[in-house]
């Protein structure tokens, strides 16, 4: 998620008054300043390049027609994706496009503009719940190898302990005065589910069913990241999006669990979404 952009305050609630500025939790406003002005990152931290064509359901949420990437997103019909609830919250549709069909954020494929922008009626900014939302698109995407909705899990389905996940995302390599720089080459990582009651311990604060923990502190999601896809080991499923980026800290990543909302997105889209 590119917290430059969209400032989106960190988490004061009770919740996560334990939190530290230096995981980097999306949109601190000026903590990131006053914790490291210069700060090396890895966009996927500990990922490589994505295959070619491997990645399909794969979108870059964007500021209008400026090709300057916002937040990840997952393709789940022709014209609705999937994205964090922060990262779009203060957007209105017309300042919004997505591009998809390519690997690379700035070119390629086709970019499409937002028409509508449904927020979880839950979400907001001081929980990790409920941090998910769907874009409609102004137009239909015309389905190819190199664009094409992925499913989703049915209600309350989930990742078992320990599972490898796919992580996917063009996040920030590097940081100065809280201005981010991503990787223009989609990038991908393996990354395993770790236990609710163990990533509580990591974080001390409350972990409940509506999220998924993955990662470690060789690979895990970065600024830029938010809003991409967590998948299945297979790649065929989408069961998570980034919520909270952790960047090779040794704090687990937290994902929005879509299995805990799947019936939520299929009201939202109409009943559109692929595989539900």
């Amino acid at each position: 998620m590119n917290r430059a952009n969209t400032q989106r305050p960190c988490f004061r609630s009770p919740l996560f008054s334990t939190l530290a500025a230096s995981l980097l939790i999306a949109g601190c406003g000026g903590e990131l300043d006053e914790v490291q002005t210069d700060q090396s990152l890895n966009a996927v931290y500990g990922g490589t390049l994505a295959p070619a064509g491997y990645t399909p359901f794969m979108a870059s949420v964007q500021e209008g027609t400026s090709g300057k990437h916002k937040c990840g997103a997952v393709i789940v019909a022709d014209q609705w994706l999937v994205t964090a609830g922060h990262c779009v919250y203060a957007s209105a549709p017309a300042t919004l496009s997505v591009r998809v069909g390519s690997s690379q954020y700035a070119s390629g494929g086709t970019l499409v503009p937002v028409s509508q922008v449904v927020l979880h009626p839950k979400f907001s900014l001081f929980s990790i719940e409920n941090d998910i939302a769907v874009l409609k698109l102004a137009s239909r995407i015309p389905y190819s190898g190199s664009a094409h909705p992925t499913k989703l899990p049915q209600q309350f389905g989930d990742e078992p302990d320990g599972a490898k996940d796919l992580l996917f995302g063009w996040g920030a390599t590097s940081a100065v005065n809280n201005t981010y720089t991503y990787s223009p080459d989609l990038l991908m990582a393996t990354v395993k589910v770790v236990n609710r009651t163990t990533c509580q311990s990591s974080w001390g604060v409350p972990i409940t069913g509506a999220v998924i923990c993955a990662g470690t502190a060789n690979k895990s999601s970065c600024p830029g990241d938010d809003g991409g896809p967590l998948m299945n080991g297979g790649g065929s499923m989408a069961v998570g999006i980034v919520a909270v980026s952790t960047c090779g800290q040794a704090t687990p990543a937290i994902y929005t669990r879509l299995g805990w909302h799947s019936l939520w997105i299929e009201s939202a889209t109409g009943g559109a979404v692929y595989g539900l």
